[in-house]
């Protein structure tokens, strides 16, 4: 945010130079670290790592709210499908967060040059709260966030994570563009803090709103036939899962061998979900009105999905 002093106050004001700069600082933080093929490779190999750990924490939550031993289970899937379980909801964490900020920050600068030369008391008064690049978004962002959560525990702390990388992030942008010209852009620390915040999303989000097995109808070569759910399979085997009524939940492992044909659905089940406090606030129009989010993730009408994830 390229900023300039504002006079008699010593404070500052946006530019509509703040997003180039915020660029170059990020370009030249980028060729900088990743100078050499060495430390190309070590990042690569970084972020495989961490890909691979949060597609293990992905399906670890869904054996979980599934009813199987993830502890016994996660050791039969593809690594594969770990992996790309892992890019799936980091894409959706990470990239679009990253997207939402940059909205964000272009969407103050023309805010602050909107009403920088409006008289009247309402507009001096915004642009006076928008001249703080960093409370203003974070107020702003935190108190939508708190509306659209889930009004229990787990929502609060996405609250609190959100909340907390918005200020931590803009501050730390706040800081290098204060610093002027030969500051470092704070890259690694921003990604390392989009991270944490990342996982804690993920895993929440997997929990407040799973996403249903797809049903699978199978047919055994001696013609028997298994209405299941459908976790995974690869060239030897195919992993199902089979729930009684009243009793645990059993996984079936086929061999392709024995295996004459298999069918893939999609799920129609949806799960409860908890109220937000703008469900609570949007009943008295429409009681029937349901939506609560895991940002950048939202659930509507107790189970039809709006974000991103739809892409994938």
């Amino acid at each position: 945010m390229s900023k300039k002093a504002n006079r008699g106050t010593g404070r500052h004001v946006l530019t509509p130079e703040t997003p180039g700069e915020i660029k170059q600082g990020v370009t030249s933080r980028i060729s900088e670290t990743l100078d050499s093929t060495s430390k190309a490779l070590g990042a690569v190999a970084g972020l495989g790592v961490f890909f691979f750990a949060v597609g293990y924490l992905v399906e670890w939550q869904r054996m979980k709210r599934g009813g199987l031993p993830p502890e016994q289970v996660l050791p039969l899937l593809p690594k594969a499908q770990v992996a790309a379980a892992g890019v799936r909801e980091l894409t959706i964490s990470i990239l679009l967060g990253c997207a939402i900020m940059a909205v964000l920050v272009l969407g103050l600068v023309g805010l602050v040059r909107l009403t920088e030369n409006k008289r009247g008391r309402w507009a001096r008064k915004l642009n006076g709260f928008l001249e703080d690049e960093v409370i203003a978004p974070t107020v702003v962002i935190g108190f939508i966030t708190v509306l659209v959560v889930p009004f229990d525990v787990l929502g609060m702390i996405v609250a609190a994570t959100v909340t907390g990388l918005l200020y931590y992030g803009l501050h730390l942008v706040s800081d290098f563009l204060d610093a002027g010209k030969g500051a470092k852009f704070p890259l690694w620390r921003l990604t390392l803090a989009i991270a944490v915040a990342a996982v804690v999303l993920i895993g929440i989000r997997q929990h407040e709103f799973p996403e249903p097995r797809p049903v699978a109808v199978a047919v055994l070569n001696d013609g028997t036939k298994l209405r299941v759910a459908y976790i995974a399979s690869d060239s030897d085997k195919v992993l199902l899962r089979r729930q009684h009524h009243g009793r645990t939940t059993e996984l079936i492992v086929v061999h392709t061998d024995d295996l004459k044909s298999l069918l893939v659905l999609k799920s129609s089940h949806r799960f409860p979900l908890n109220r937000s406090i703008l469900d609570g606030i949007a009943s008295l129009v429409d009681p029937d009105f349901r939506l609560s989010c895991i940002p950048p993730e939202c659930r509507w009408d107790n189970g039809v999905r709006i974000g991103p994830s739809l892409l994938f």
